[in-house]
């Protein structure tokens, strides 16, 4: 037995390229259509249910100099 392979043209593989991001796009689409308005309710009570994290990346001197305003963060839980 022999496989076949298919050799397509540059135009042929384009087309083919072209034509999956065109499904891709309008599979975008429809899924973003679908969204509802209860949908995004939800995931904002999803999101802002929990209290934030913080990361902080600097040096002593510059927490030294701002502990006030990250006391203030601790604060707002």
């Amino acid at each position: 037995m022999h496989k076949t392979i298919h050799k397509y043209t540059p135009i042929q593989f384009k087309l083919n390229e072209t034509n999956a991001g065109i499904q891709s796009i309008s599979l975008y689409n429809e899924i973003l259509e679908s969204i509802t308005p209860q949908d995004i309710q939800k995931a904002a009570n999803y999101v802002f249910s929990t209290y934030p994290d913080y990361a902080i990346d600097a040096n002593k001197e510059a927490i030294e100099k701002n502990i006030n305003y990250f006391n203030n963060l601790a604060k707002t839980r």
